[in-house]
């Protein structure tokens, strides 16, 4: 985990009991908790964004001829162009940053970041 990373907010969406090891480094960390009533006070209840139509079925629906075009309108940027502006959330096969390309600061991405094995 680097600085400002967490954990454990599956058992806290879930209600799950979950258990985690994490190994500070010198020269230590600074850790900040947070319970499941003050997580859930905070957050709100997570069923109307869990439940609301996102669109998500048209969009996989979408006819494949769209997908290239896509494709081909972002061709032109490299990884090197990308700048992490920060965490959107951190799974078991990795991460998924949110980036921004440098050269016009108005596009903006989420990039998945897996873990290499």
């Amino acid at each position: 985990l680097q600085r400002g990373d967490y954990f454990g907010e599956q058992a806290l969406l879930k209600e799950d009991c979950r258990t985690a090891s994490v190994i500070a480094l010198h020269p230590g960390v600074e850790c900040l908790t947070l319970d499941r009533d003050s997580f859930n006070q905070l957050i709100g209840d997570l069923s109307e964004i869990k439940e609301k139509d996102y669109g998500d079925e048209e969009r996989l629906n979408k006819p494949s001829g769209t997908a290239l075009i896509e494709q081909i309108e972002y061709d032109y940027i490299k990884l090197d162009d990308l700048e992490v502006v920060a965490t959107l959330g951190i799974g078991g096969f990795g991460r998924v940053e949110l980036v921004q390309y440098m050269h016009d600061p108005s596009l903006t991405f989420a990039l998945k970041c897996l873990k290499k094995q």
